[in-house]
């Protein structure tokens, strides 16, 4: 399998580093790093550092040429203001696409892009997009267990992603900063996550509706023609899921001593799963006794062999977490794509998740 890629940012870097194991992990063909290209405002010397570090063989300047490159795959790590033009372009052009979250800056762009997937699907050109917390171990066995049914009925969700990484006002915003770009701040960022793993622990797509704010709106940026920050950094949400179930979610990136704070607890009638990304081997389960007269509370380890990808890796008692998950992420994307299946979370299942997305940013603005 022949791979280019798009973006040379921190998720390039995982990206590269997820490509570069998928293959000897997984025990696939291999995986052929071909050729990589920056955005508008990286440097010619910039790609082709990025290229010599992380083993791509061909650095490019222009996406174009990427598509024009003979590759199988392309991946999509850039700004959200350009998923859609790389993603539809290559699709078109028969490459299959793996793209980050969210899906674009906007909901008709991601509309865009569903559309071009299902048409290219027609053909056997596949896409996914990147919604990397679902395989973490732990969630994956959260999944299982969900789908088993030993919650019972999903009364309450509550789901937090609370980062502090711009808790400085003085510290200057990125491409995250500008709507015209991101087209939305902590909502995109961190909140896209969050609707993906309610939809895909309880099999419903939330109904959302939001406050946010930006406690610092003077916040300088290093973009030019965005002299301040026009992204919000704060965001709560509530809803509920189809079923009368009801979600809440907090989601920051001013929260004091909070790194990348992800934890969801999911309610049912019979029991309770919590999961915390700073303990990413744990999973905490809790199931009611008959008559509720009292409960029985487990953490499990999730590193035996009989968990979710665990058999890929280290003897039990060694968790995996967060670069690990994208590793699994391509590989999955990869046999999927070798089996001439469709991979998921689909672009169809970005598309859902984008219109909560904005029906939360519009609810915000209002």
């Amino acid at each position: 399998m022949r791979v280019g890629m798009a973006g040379i940012g921190f998720m390039g870097r995982l990206h590269s580093y997820a490509w570069s194991n998928a293959s000897s992990l997984f025990g696939a063909e291999p995986v052929e790093l071909v050729a990589v290209a920056g955005g508008p405002d990286d440097s010619e010397e910039a790609v082709r550092s990025f290229a010599r570090r992380w083993g791509w063989s061909t650095p490019v300047c222009r996406t174009e040429d990427l598509i024009d490159a003979h590759v199988d795959v392309i991946d999509v790590c850039t700004p959200n203001d350009s998923h859609e033009l790389i993603s539809v372009a290559a699709l078109r052009a028969g490459r299959h696409v793996l793209c980050e979250k969210p899906m674009s800056n906007s909901l008709g762009g991601a509309e865009r892009m569903a559309a071009a997937a299902s048409v290219a699907a027609e053909r056997g050109v596949h896409s996914s997009i990147g919604f990397v917390y679902r395989r973490i171990p732990a969630v994956a066995l959260a999944k299982e267990l969900m789908d088993r049914g030993e919650l019972g009925d999903v009364l309450l969700v509550s789901a937090r992603f609370l980062q502090d990484v711009r808790l400085d006002p003085a510290r200057p915003g990125s491409w995250r900063s500008s709507k015209e770009v991101a087209g939305s701040g902590v909502i995109g960022d961190l909140g896209a996550h969050l609707v993906d793993l309610v939809a895909h622990l309880t099999g419903e797509m939330p109904t959302m509706s939001s406050t946010m704010t930006a406690p610092y709106p003077r916040r300088p940026t290093d973009a030019p023609l965005v002299p301040f920050s026009e992204t919000e950094d704060i965001a709560v949400s509530n809803g509920s899921l189809a079923s009368g179930a009801l979600v809440e979610m907090r989601m920051s990136r001013v929260a004091v001593s909070r790194k990348v704070d992800l934890g969801i607890d999911v309610f049912g009638s019979r029991g309770r799963l919590s999961f915390e990304l700073q303990r990413p081997g744990e999973l905490v389960f809790v199931r009611g006794s008959d008559g509720l007269q009292g409960v029985v509370e487990r953490t499990v380890l999730v590193t035996e062999r009989t968990h979710p990808y665990q058999e890929l890796w280290w003897e039990p008692g060694q968790p995996v977490g967060y670069g690990s998950a994208h590793i699994h992420q391509v590989g999955d994307f990869a046999a999927a794509i070798r089996a001439g299946r469709p991979p998921t979370p689909s672009f169809a299942d970005g598309l859902r998740v984008q219109r909560v997305l904005e029906r939360m940013i519009l609810d915000g603005k209002q």
